[in-house]
């Protein structure tokens, strides 16, 4: 068990996470400080998920004010040009136009915001961290290895027309004439360089102001995209409150849509409500699929839409919660229909994917869960080759009028893009508090449209049942998103809750996707910080 006393970083990556508590133990950083450093060095080892080209969402809690956590969307933003992008994601044009599946990146922006108000280092310091990690080289992980072999990537790496198409990209992954192996060091001068740059500054002006904004327009308008220089310098993060709930008697916080926290508190709102069996047993399973299947069904309406926050409020009701478990039998399952309110219409699903998610927590008692991405694998796998950053592929998150449906379902009115929209996503970050004020859980996970039903899976282990918390996150898991009507299992699903599911009418197919979880929790008895890293992709904790 990984415990600790003082502080604790979580990432997907063990050397990440001791780079994250050297902020905090040698340096005298804060949680801010520390995501900071954390968030740039992710974009310097597992750039394939992340990096300055990307955004994402983040929840901070400040123990000394006691108040609100604070919520943060830096989600990627379509262009002024967005009919443009809409024209040609419906013809299917991206091939031809990789740039265009490119929103302006708020990662950077959002990293100064949370320095602004809670860090206590320089920011050249901290910009230092990860310029250094960049210089002087890392070892290549099995993770990073295997993102360059799936499939549609290397299918695009091995194209005909890759060098012409993903050219600068191609090379970076081949450095030595061969793609990236496990155990290779990786050296990335070129990203060294725009940080030392973006650290001297002071700021994150000179990116979306400056002159680099100029470069990434220039790349972006390369690569047949339609990102401006205006739509750089009109770019900015989005702060409000956390969106409040409960679960298991503590407060939870989460991010408001376009972020997916609050799918994630409709399925703990509706579990509140839920008597579910002593055992994690064939029933408590089947039930906890019904309420994933009424989750996603009202994630339809949940975009970057106004009137978006009266949607939430009214899920995050109890009365809502009792109406769903109402419905639910314990020994049946119905088609689609059954799931929506009324006269609902049923669209089309957007995902996500390509992301990595981190915790911290710091020894006076602030914490962040941050969740960041670049879209797809190597996002648009449009590569810089002068800043060393790739370009996210968010404007694939929309949903476009005139495009084809998953399933032939007609696109989702409520994800249409618009200039200056934010695509709907599934980032989930969360925190959550005692009665005290303190932190209990800090938690939140990559994997597009798994990430609600993972964490939702795991804490239900840990407060029901008792798990430990890297079992919560380790053991097999199961998942369903509404649309396909199937419950998804991965290989280690045992065949007899396999069998559970299905003699109540449960469709089960395996597969490996799923979320990959972080987390951080304080023990109510000895209040020491715990930590788990999902083992699906070697992640490890750090702390003190």
């Amino acid at each position: 068990m990984n415990a600790y006393s003082h502080a604790v970083v979580a990432t997907d990556t063990p050397l990440v996470s001791k780079i994250g508590v050297q902020v905090l133990r040698e340096m005298g950083g804060t949680a801010a400080d520390a995501a900071v450093a954390v968030a740039l060095c992710l974009g310097v080892v597992h750039f394939h998920t992340s990096g300055l080209g990307g955004g994402g969402c983040c929840i901070y809690y400040d123990r000394r004010s006691k108040g609100t956590p604070v919520a943060m969307d830096f989600r990627e933003a379509a262009p002024l040009a967005a009919d443009v992008v809409e024209e040609t994601m419906t013809r299917e044009g991206q091939r031809e136009r990789p740039g265009i599946l490119a929103g302006v990146p708020g990662e950077l922006k959002a990293l100064e915001r949370l320095w602004q108000k809670y860090g206590r280092l320089e920011w050249e310091v901290l910009f230092e961290v990860a310029a250094q990690l960049a210089d002087e080289g890392f070892l290549v992980s099995a993770i990073l290895e295997r993102s360059v072999a799936v499939d549609y990537v290397k299918a695009s790496l091995d194209a005909e027309d890759a060098d012409s198409r993903c050219g600068p990209l191609k090379r970076a992954l081949s450095p030595n004439g061969r793609f990236l192996k496990k155990g290779d060091t990786l050296r990335r001068p070129a990203l060294a360089k725009t940080l030392r740059r973006i650290g001297a500054s002071g700021g994150s002006d000179i990116f979306y102001k400056g002159e680099l904004a100029h470069i990434m327009v220039n790349d972006i308008k390369a690569a047949g995209g339609v990102l401006s220089y205006e739509d750089f310098a009109s770019y900015e993060v989005r702060e409000c409150n956390g969106v409040e709930s409960k679960f298991n008697g503590r407060k939870v916080y989460g991010v408001p849509p376009p972020g997916g926290s609050a799918v994630l508190q409709y399925i703990f709102n509706i579990l509140s409500e839920l008597n579910l069996g002593e055992r994690f047993d064939d029933e408590t399973r089947h039930f906890i699929t019904e309420v994933f299947k009424f989750a996603f069904a009202e994630r339809q309406k949940l975009g970057d839409n106004a009137g978006v926050d009266d949607v939430v409020a009214s899920l995050l009701k109890p009365s809502k919660a009792a109406q769903v478990q109402s419905k639910i039998d314990p020994d049946a399952t119905f088609p689609p229909e059954y799931y929506c309110d009324g006269d609902d219409g049923i669209y089309s699903l957007s995902s996500d994917t390509g992301t990595t998610h981190f915790c911290i927590v710091d020894s006076d008692g602030n914490a962040v869960s941050l969740t960041t991405s670049i879209g797809w694998y190597f996002g648009s796998q449009v590569y810089s080759d002068s800043l060393g950053i790739i370009y996210n592929s968010e404007m694939d998150n929309f949903s476009y009028s005139g495009g084809p449906g998953f399933m032939g379902l007609p696109p989702s009115p409520f994800n249409f893009i618009a200039p200056r929209k934010r695509p709907q996503s599934s980032l989930s970050p969360i925190v959550m508090l005692d009665g005290n004020g303190d932190i209990a859980v800090v938690i939140g996970a990559s994997g597009g449209l798994w990430i609600p039903t993972t964490i939702a899976i795991a804490l239900v282990r840990y407060y029901k049942y008792k798990y430990s918390l890297q079992d919560a996150i380790d053991k097999p898991r199961f998942h369903h998103h509404f649309l396909p009507n199937h419950v998804t299992v991965q290989s280690d699903f045992p065949a007899s809750w396999r069998e559970g599911l299905e003699r109540r009418g449960h469709r089960v197919e395996v597969s490996n996707l799923t979320a990959v979880i972080q987390a951080i929790v304080r023990d109510a008895e000895s209040k020491k910080l715990i930590a788990a890293c999902d083992c699906r992709k070697q992640g490890q904790p750090e702390g003190y």
